[in-house]
């Protein structure tokens, strides 16, 4: 007859208890977990819906499909007792048959099991055969990374080295300018979990799904996968996707996952895990660590990028303010402004420069503007130059020198107070020509005219203690104190 027994199963650190049905004398050896009549399968035990099954089995790898195998070894000779492994499949029973009854372990979706045998009447049987039970699957893995999300806050300031400016009709000047942008801090902003879903296929046919689901908690994710919808995954391959989810505090929540409409009939199991900010992945996101700056005073707008890492940023350049043909006062207003490189976001700062151009008596230039502003450069052009009598401009001969103005004018003087007087006596010619009161220098002016006309250079009468080299000085004196503003209707802004 038979009689109900309760066996202990150990298995490493693992132990379990089954009743099962079994003959007198039956012994399950130390590991089966029941003991059946021969016949049943494993979809009829439950055990999934397929079966992979090796009669009279011996040592070797069993391919159990184009994608899978199986490493089956005896531990001994008796070829009684023996162990699997297998590298993919999760196999969920092992079913050993011989002389008419079948022991079964749940191995609960383990990818390999030792020591596994039967024993009748306390004797070791050989296996007729052995069934491996599985399921062709769809394993959903979600890797969640959590993240706390903070901006980055930043001031930024704008300064100008010019104001007040005082410019002759159809000058330009050039102003500069100085961009700080100074990081003031971080603020707390967000807090999100992100990262791959995997969708794997674990069966040899192609799996098709409308979408894929995730959800940390009681939050839906955004989730993204690469294609459009269906999505076709190959057998034994995986779909990446990737998710995103904003949540309202750094609580520990489930990540579930789901698929919709997955063709196949495969299993699905889903990979428990959980979202949480004190897991060792935990990361911080700055937002904004980083910005462009940009200013509408520079060739097109963009002056570079500030990061928070590296500190107070300063950005210094000069912009050209004018030429103004009209007399009257003036204003320029110039924009320097932010934009997050992650949000877009950002603040601006403004500086105005207020100026004028005399409308009566004009302003004086020095020698050092009028030479850069010739039709040679480097500074914008001067059409003041082409007043000059004759039309040729800074090509203009300079009287007894044997060179044009802007030769003479670019002259080191070294001491000779022909080029001295020269240099003030060209600025003041092109100040009167440009529009400002020459009442203050007009009779210096028409002396040293005389002494041009009389002399060259390298005449003996610009000697030491000669008279016209004295006399060429103080001339001199009254043509730059005219041109430097300090006599005369005053000085431009250079």
């Amino acid at each position: 007859m038979r009689k109900a027994a309760l066996y202990t199963i150990a298995l490493g650190s693992l132990t379990a208890t089954a009743c099962v049905e079994t003959e007198p004398d039956l012994s399950t050896g130390t590991y089966p977990i029941q003991i059946i009549p021969t016949g049943p399968s494993c979809a009829d035990l439950g055990y999934g819906g397929q079966e992979f099954r090796v009669d009279y089995p011996v040592n070797g790898v069993y391919a159990i499909d184009a994608f899978n195998s199986l490493t089956f070894r005896y531990y001994d000779d008796s070829n009684t007792v023996f162990f699997y492994t297998n590298s993919t499949l999760r196999i969920n029973a092992v079913m050993i048959s011989a002389a008419g009854s079948t022991a079964v372990w749940d191995t609960n979706g383990s990818n390999g099991w030792p020591s596994l045998g039967l024993y009748l009447d306390g004797v070791a049987q050989q296996p007729e055969s052995v069934s491996f039970c599985y399921d062709h699957e769809l394993f959903l893995n979600p890797n969640g990374y959590a993240h706390y999300g903070v901006r980055q806050s930043w001031d930024i300031a704008k300064t100008g080295g010019a104001a007040d400016l005082l410019l002759s009709a159809g000058q330009s000047f050039l102003a500069p300018y100085t961009v700080t942008l100074t990081p003031t801090g971080t603020t707390a902003e967000s807090f999100f979990v992100e990262g791959p879903v995997f969708v794997n296929n674990r069966s040899p046919q192609t799996v098709t799904v409308d979408a894929v689901n995730v959800a940390i908690g009681e939050v839906a994710a955004t989730v993204t996968c690469p294609g459009t919808s269906p999505y076709s995954i190959a057998p034994y391959t995986t779909l990446t996707c990737t998710f995103h989810a904003d949540l309202p505090d750094d609580a520990d929540r489930p990540i579930a996952v789901s698929v919709d409409n997955a063709t196949g009939g495969l299993l699905t199991v889903v990979s428990q895990e959980t979202a949480s900010f004190a897991d060792h992945t935990t990361s911080t996101d700055v937002f904004d660590a980083c910005v462009a700056v940009y200013d509408d005073h520079v060739a097109g707008e963009y002056l570079g990028t500030a990061c928070a890492s590296g500190g107070v940023k300063t950005f210094t350049y000069t912009a050209e303010i004018g030429p103004y043909e009209v007399c009257g006062p003036f204003s320029v207003t110039n924009t320097a402004w932010y934009e997050g490189l992650d949000s877009g976001a950002g603040e601006s700062a403004t500086f105005t420069v207020d100026g004028s151009v005399p409308c009566a008596s004009g302003c004086s230039l020095t020698p050092g503007y009028w030479k850069t502003h010739s039709a040679y450069g480097p500074a914008r052009y001067d059409e003041t130059w082409a007043l000059l009598p004759g039309g040729a401009g800074a090509d203009t001969p300079f009287f007894l020198s044997g060179q044009t103005y802007y030769q003479a004018l670019w002259t080191s003087p070294a001491g000779n107070a022909y080029y001295i007087l020269a240099h003030a006596y060209i600025a003041a010619e092109l100040n009167q020509l440009n529009g400002a009161d020459f009442t203050a220098a007009a009779d210096a002016f028409a002396q040293a005219t005389a002494i041009f006309q009389a002399y060259g250079p390298a005449d003996p009468a610009f000697g030491k203690k000669a008279f016209v080299r004295t006399q060429a000085l103080a001339l001199a004196t009254t043509l730059d104190n005219y041109n430097n503003g300090l006599i005369g209707p005053g000085h431009c802004s250079e």
